[in-house]
C-alpha cells in the first residue's frame, strides 16, 4: 500500500524505505518521525484549556486534509487513531508535518465489507456502524474515528473506551441520548470553543448518513471559523 500511495504523488505518510523478513516477523522500514506521534503530543500537553485547543488546530487541519487526500485517492484507512499519526519536523506545531501511518487495515474502495468479531481498527475509534456486520461506508467510518481523534487531542483522554453495545456506559448512554446531549452535560468541553464542539458533534454522529464527512461531496470543513485558511491545510503537503 504505502509502495502504492508514493507511485499516486501521497506525501503524507513517511517514506517507505524497504521490507525485510526472517523467519519469525516483516519488518516495514520507513523514514524517522522526529516529533513522535500524537499520543505523545496529548500527554505532554497540559489540561484541557483553549490554549490547548490553539496549540493542537494546526494539526486537527493537517489530518483532516491527509485522511481527504487519501479519500480522494479511493483509500478507507480503517485504523485512523492518535498512535497511527506521526509528527515531523520542528518541535513547534505550527511547523510541524502529520504523517498517517499503519495502512495495514487499508481498503481501497468506498464500501468496506462487514467487519470480523474483532474489525479493523481500536475499540475506541469504531464506528458503531461496524457492529452491525454488514457492509459499511469506509469514508464516513473514517471520520468518527478522526471526531475520536479530535477529542482526545483536546480533553486529553477518549470519550469511551469501546463503541461496541455493552462494553462501555458512557457508550451505551450516548447511543440513547445523543452526542450533542453528552456534550451538554460535558464539562470538560466547556473550556472550548463553540466551534470545536460542533466540529467534534458533527464528526461523532452515531448515523453516518448525519455524520460529516470529508470528501468534496459533502460539506468542507470551516477552518475559517478557527482562524485557520483552507489553504493552510494542503500548503505542507505542497512544499515536501
Amino acid at each position: 500500500m504505502l509502495a502504492e500511495l508514493k507511485k499516486k504523488g501521497y506525501s503524507a505518510t513517511c517514506e517507505l524505505l524497504g521490507v525485510f523478513r526472517d523467519e519469525d516477523r516483516t519488518y516495514v522500514v520507513t523514514t524517522l518521525a522526529t516529533g513522535g506521534d500524537l499520543f505523545s503530543w496529548c500527554e505532554s500537553r497540559p489540561h484541557p484549556t483553549s490554549d490547548r485547543e490553539v496549540e493542537m488546530l494546526p494539526l486537527v487541519a493537517q489530518t483532516f486534509s491527509a485522511v481527504e487526500w487519501l479519500h480522494t485517492l479511493g483509500i478507507t484507512h480503517r485504523d485512523l487513531s492518535l498512535e497511527n499519526i506521526l509528527l515531523t519536523g520542528p518541535s513547534s506545531n505550527a511547523l510541524h508535518t502529520v504523517k498517517l501511518i499503519d495502512f495495514g487495515m487499508a481498503f481501497v474502495g468506498r464500501v468496506c465489507p462487514p467487519v470480523t468479531s474483532l474489525g479493523p481498527g481500536k475499540p475506541s475509534y469504531q464506528a458503531p456502524e461496524l457492529h452491525l456486520r454488514r457492509e459499511y461506508d469506509g469514508f464516513q467510518a473514517d471520520s468518527f474515528a478522526l471526531g475520536v481523534v479530535v477529542y482526545a487531542m483536546a480533553v486529553g483522554n477518549y470519550p469511551w473506551q469501546s463503541t461496541k453495545p455493552g462494553r462501555s456506559r458512557i457508550f451505551d448512554w450516548v447511543s440513547c441520548h445523543g452526542i450533542s446531549r453528552y456534550f451538554q452535560r460535558n464539562d470538560i468541553v466547556k473550556n472550548f470553543s463553540p466551534a470545536l464542539i460542533e466540529l467534534m458533534a458533527e464528526l461523532l454522529q452515531l448515523l453516518p448518513s448525519q455524520r460529516t464527512g470529508l470528501v468534496k461531496t459533502r460539506p468542507r470543513f470551516r477552518f475559517q471559523h478557527f482562524g485557520i485558511h483552507p489553504l493552510a491545510c494542503r500548503i505542507v503537503f505542497v512544499l515536501t
